[in-house]
C-alpha cells in the first residue's frame, strides 16, 4: 500500500469513526505533546506496537473522544471494558502484598 493509500484511508476513517479530520487529529496530537495521555511515551518512541502514531480514544456509550492513547494504553482500556470500577480494582489489587511477602506472614514452616 502506498503512503498516498494509507493517508486517505486514514482520513476515512477518522471522519467515518470519530468525526474528526486529520487536522483535528493534529490538534490532539499537539495539546498532548505527542504523548499518550496515559503514560505520557511518546509516539513513536518504541518497537511493535508502541511504535505507531497514537489512537483515538473515545467513549463508547456517547462516541466523544476523551484523548490519544498509545497502543498498549488503549489496549488495556479496552481490557477492562472501560470500567472504572474493574480498574479501580486493579489498582488496589497492584497496591496490595506480594504473594511471597504473604506466605512470610501467614505460611507456618514445615517441621
Amino acid at each position: 500500500m502506498t503512503s498516498h493509500s494509507r493517508a486517505t484511508g486514514r482520513r476515512s476513517r477518522l471522519k467515518r469513526r470519530y468525526g474528526i479530520t486529520e487536522d483535528t487529529y493534529a490538534v490532539l496530537e499537539d495539546i498532548q505533546g505527542l504523548c499518550c495521555a496515559i503514560c505520557t511515551e511518546p509516539a513513536g518512541s518504541g518497537v511493535g506496537l508502541h511504535s505507531k502514531r497514537l489512537s483515538v480514544d473515545h467513549d463508547h456509550a456517547t462516541g466523544k473522544i476523551r484523548g490519544l492513547l498509545c497502543s498498549k494504553c488503549n489496549s488495556g482500556l479496552g481490557s477492562f471494558k472501560d470500567s472504572l470500577l474493574l480498574l479501580e480494582a486493579a489498582a488496589d489489587y497492584l497496591k496490595r502484598p506480594t504473594a511471597d511477602a504473604l506466605s512470610e506472614v501467614y505460611c507456618v514452616p514445615v517441621v
